[in-house]
């Protein structure tokens, strides 16, 4: 959550709504009592983070190391047979 947090903060900083400690412990309790009020009314809220968390790990283990490794090898090759 913590990137979450920054840029909401960082937002918040630019407009001058949130200065010091407090307001932002003000943001942060906000956000996630969100959360916890949200996770609380989902009947399914687990199975949904399942869900989420299993189509993440798909990408991350299967989908992201090959499209990096067309990218890197893109530049070297321009051949259209190289990248098939």
């Amino acid at each position: 959550m913590m990137p979450v947090f920054d840029l909401i903060e960082t937002q918040l900083a630019r407009k001058r709504l949130i200065a010091g400690f407090p307001s932002r412990l003000l943001v942060r309790t906000i956000i996630t009592v969100a959360i916890g009020a949200i996770a609380v009314t989902l009947p399914f809220f687990g199975t949904i983070l399942n869900f989420i968390g299993g189509v993440a790990a798909c990408a991350v283990i299967f989908w992201i190391p090959p499209l990096i490794w067309v990218i890197l090898k893109r530049g070297k090759q321009r051949h259209l047979a190289f990248n098939m």
